[in-house]
């Protein structure tokens, strides 16, 4: 899916990435560095079988992320629902 999306950009006129696809979820950010061990080890500590969970993935969605003063805002751009 990542490489069909890059064949589009690229047709659109955007450069290709130059780092290798790293699928991933963001859960959230963190603005100090300082914050990141304790996040960790309280989200592991809440569930110790974190990396044993299973999903499944019904939709893409395509976010704007517009940054501020007060953080990032994200807007739907668009959505495609998977069968």
């Amino acid at each position: 899916m990542a490489s069909k999306i890059d064949d589009i950009l690229l047709k659109l006129g955007f450069k290709n990435e130059i780092r290798a696809f790293q699928p991933h979820i963001t859960i959230g950010r963190i603005r100090s560095a300082h914050k990141k061990t304790s996040l960790i080890n309280n989200i592991f500590e809440t569930d110790k079988n974190l990396e044993h969970l299973g999903f499944a993935i019904d939709n893409l969605t395509l976010f704007e992320s517009s940054l501020s003063s007060c953080g990032p805002t994200h807007s739907i751009l668009h959505q495609i629902k998977f069968k």
